[in-house]
């Protein structure tokens, strides 16, 4: 497996530029994506992973998914996953001329129960709740938790044809 020996030159003058600026050395959305080409252009195969996309602001998921889509336009080893509700399929379906394959996934009931009973002993405050709300908790959750899906948005045949 590649590995990145040192910090590329130009993603050191950008945290540099950064810590410059008055408004928190937040970067922008431009400078990022440079910093991503320019790191993952340096690996032979880079996967990028994120997960609750739904989670993510819908006023500026548009922006995110376009610049995700330059990235895997531009460098085609580079494969990308989405994780998210059902509601965000058609969004993200929209961004990727390519298309997007979807898998569905649902965690077992008992993962769940089995997480939030290990969330409800680290509970700061037991005595908040009795146990016929921990019992509802524990039943009621699990029903309530929607399908997530995996999106691995693929490059358009354009792309695909000139590898």
């Amino acid at each position: 497996m590649s590995e990145i020996k040192r910090v590329p030159r130009e993603i050191n003058e950008a945290f540099d530029r950064a810590k410059r600026r008055l408004d928190g050395g937040i970067a922008r959305l431009p400078e990022i994506l440079n910093m991503l080409l320019c790191v993952l252009s340096s690996v032979p195969r880079a996967y990028i992973c994120i997960d609750g996309l739904d989670e993510f602001p819908a006023e500026h998921r548009p922006k995110l998914l376009r610049a995700l889509g330059e990235v895997i336009e531009d460098l085609p080893r580079t494969r990308l996953y989405l994780t998210g509700r059902p509601d965000i399929q058609d969004e993200v379906e929209r961004c990727f001329t390519g298309g997007v394959q979807v898998r569905h996934i649902e965690p077992p009931k008992e993962d769940i129960e089995g997480y939030l009973r290990m969330r409800l002993a680290l509970d700061k405050h037991p005595d908040a709740m009795d146990e016929d709300l921990r019992v509802d908790i524990i039943r009621i959750v699990p029903k309530a938790t929607s399908e997530m899906y995996v999106l691995k948005p693929v490059m358009s045949k354009k792309k695909r044809r000139r590898l």
